[in-house]
């Protein structure tokens, strides 16, 4: 039963797409195609301006939304689109700016043609080609106008790097022609220069011999002797006394600041070798005679003594100066009685001749006994070495 109400019901709507529909279509649409065709070109010439533009007719076809709507056509909203871009083409082309868009106006045009062939489309693509023939002589004119202007900018550049090119060859002969003047310079000062480095930042003895000692103070322990011409470095200012604390070879200790000079060439020292003391680092140092220490043979033992730094405020306390080494003791041998001896008579031997000798001009008599030399210094103190001469002074003072 179901079944055949279905099959009723399909037939009646079957007949109903057949014959009814195609009467209610055509009521709804009843402009034919060739009066469509008509409108369409009627519309086309009607809405289409004409400006002369460099000794040519442009057209300037503009059909109003509600006309295309009218005619139904299938370009409507391709139409609408190229005319809304043409307008703005037209302004930029009035006020010399650049125009863009320009393939999708092509597409528009392309895609009226195609579907809806009865409007005048002739009229959007001479608009289109002008604007577009515009567009190209514009770009083509401000691409030859920035090219020029980069061709002057890159000029210029090149023209200032020249310019800095032959400013920096000339600063770099300049340059290397007062390098080689100095180099010369310096070949032609080498020895004096080396000497002047040599003997930068150091004093030099202006006496045949003084003392270094280890403190401010004329009967301080002595450290070592140091002769003339001998290079020290100052590290204190004089003091009340004209002490200054100094450093020799591996000593430290004080001196009078009046004894030396800075310069090798105000040595007024006789006989004091100034030339080899430029040449070389001379420091000529001995150990006094009778001192507790001797650095050349430590077996003996002994200690050098320990100077006093300036910045040291506590008062020096040292022992006397006691000398290491005292006179041996010499065991007394018993004379042998006198016996004189007779040689034979044939074995007399012949008078020989007996030269006296005759003494030196400089002769002390010495003895075994070690004493104190007696002579004083030029500061005023007491020479401290040891002598065996019978006039108790030793070789500084023995003349």
């Amino acid at each position: 039963m179901l079944t055949t109400i279905y099959d009723y019901f399909m037939r009646y709507f079957l007949l109903l797409c057949l014959f009814v529909l195609p009467f209610f279509v055509a009521g709804q649409d009843t402009e034919s195609a060739v009066y469509k065709k008509d409108k369409k070109l009627k519309y086309s010439f009607k809405y289409t301006t004409y400006t002369v533009i460099e000794g040519y007719s442009l057209p300037a076809m503009r059909v109003p939304e509600d006309k295309i709507r009218e005619v139904k056509t299938p370009a409507a909203g391709f139409m609408l689109e190229l005319q809304a871009h043409l307008e703005t083409a037209a302004k930029a082309y009035w006020d010399g700016e650049p125009i863009g868009n320009v393939e999708r106006m092509r597409y528009c045009v392309e895609q009226i043609k195609s579907l809806d062939q009865y409007w005048e489309h002739s009229a959007y693509s001479l608009e289109l080609e002008h604007y577009a023939d515009y567009e190209r002589r514009r770009y083509e004119r401000d691409v030859v106008a920035v090219r020029r202007r980069d061709s002057l900018a890159r000029l210029r550049s090149q023209q200032i790097e020249d310019s800095l090119r032959q400013v920096y060859a000339r600063e770099n002969k300049q340059a290397d022609s007062l390098e080689r003047a100095r180099a010369r310079y310096l070949h032609s000062k080498r020895d004096s220069i080396m000497a002047v480095e040599r003997t930068r930042g150091y004093h030099f003895v202006n006496r045949p011999s003084i003392n270094l000692r280890a403190a401010p103070d004329p009967n301080a322990p002595l450290i070592v002797h140091m002769r003339a011409c001998t290079y020290l470095k100052v590290l204190s200012a004089p003091d009340r006394l004209g002490y200054v604390y100094v450093e020799v070879s591996d000593y430290k200790g004080y001196t009078l600041y009046n004894q030396l000079v800075d310069n090798l060439n105000k040595i007024t020292t006789p006989r004091a070798d100034v030339k080899f003391a430029k040449a070389n680092h001379y420091v000529s140092i001995y150990i006094p005679a009778g001192a507790t220490y001797d650095p050349l043979r430590p077996h003996l033992g002994g200690k050098v003594p320990d100077s006093k730094s300036p910045t040291d405020t506590t008062p020096y306390v040292y022992k006397p100066y006691e000398p290491k080494f005292t006179t041996p003791t010499v065991p007394t041998v018993p004379e042998e009685p006198y016996r004189p001896r007779f040689p034979r008579p044939d074995r007399v031997p012949a008078k020989a001749e007996i030269k006296e000798e005759k003494p030196s001009k400089k002769q002390t008599p010495t003895s075994n006994n070690l004493h104190q030399c007696t002579g004083v210094r030029s500061d005023g103190s007491q020479c401290p070495n040891m002598t065996t001469t019978v006039s108790k002074k030793c070789y500084l003072h023995d003349e």
